[in-house]
C-alpha cells in the first residue's frame, strides 16, 4: 500500500491520500505500506509532538518499505535571507504562505529520528525553494 501524507493531493494516484494524520489507523495497518511520502506536512504540528507523530508514521511502514520526507528547511531559508537573495516579504511567503506551521524544521530534524531501523538512500536540498528531501528504508534490526 502507497500513502501519501499532506494537505496537498497526491499528483499519482497510486497513493492513498491522508490529509489527517488521525485517520492513519483507519487507512493503513502497522506494517503495511510499502511506500510512505510525507510532503510539507510535518511541520503542521509543534516539535513536541514530532516524536510522537514521526513514530505513529513509521509504524506503518513494512519491512524494506520506503519513507520520503520533504518539509521547508529552516537553515536554507536563512541563509538565502541572510545573504540577501530573498527579502523578508518573501521569506515569510516561503515559510507561512501556504501552510499553517507550529514548528521549524531542518533535514538533520527529521534524519535523526530515522538512525535505527531505517538506512538513508537519499537527501537532498533544494537551495532554491528552500526545501530537504530525505528518502529512508526500513531495514531489520541488527
Amino acid at each position: 500500500m502507497k500513502i501519501y501524507i499532506s494537505t496537498k493531493e497526491p499528483e499519482d494516484k497510486n497513493y492513498n491520500h491522508i490529509s489527517n494524520v488521525m485517520m492513519l489507523d483507519k487507512v493503513v495497518l502497522d506494517c503495511e505500506a510499502t511506500d510512505i511520502i510525507v510532503d510539507d506536512y510535518l511541520s503542521q504540528f509543534s516539535e513536541d509532538e514530532l516524536p510522537q507523530l514521526l513514530s505513529k508514521i513509521l509504524s506503518k511502514l513494512r519491512l524494506d518499505g520506503t519513507i520520503t520526507l520533504v518539509d521547508t528547511d529552516v537553515d536554507i531559508l536563512s541563509m538565502r535571507y541572510t545573504r540577501g537573495d530573498i527579502s523578508i516579504k518573501d521569506l515569510n511567503e516561503l515559510l507561512f504562505g501556504s501552510v499553517s506551521r507550529k514548528s521549524l524544521l531542518n533535514i538533520e530534524s527529521v534524519s535523526a529520528p530515522l538512525s535505527k531501523g531505517f538506512k538513508i538512500e537519499q537527501s537532498s536540498i533544494d537551495s532554491q525553494l528552500g526545501n530537504f528531501f530525505v528518502k529512508a528504508r526500513r531495514v531489520a534490526n541488527d
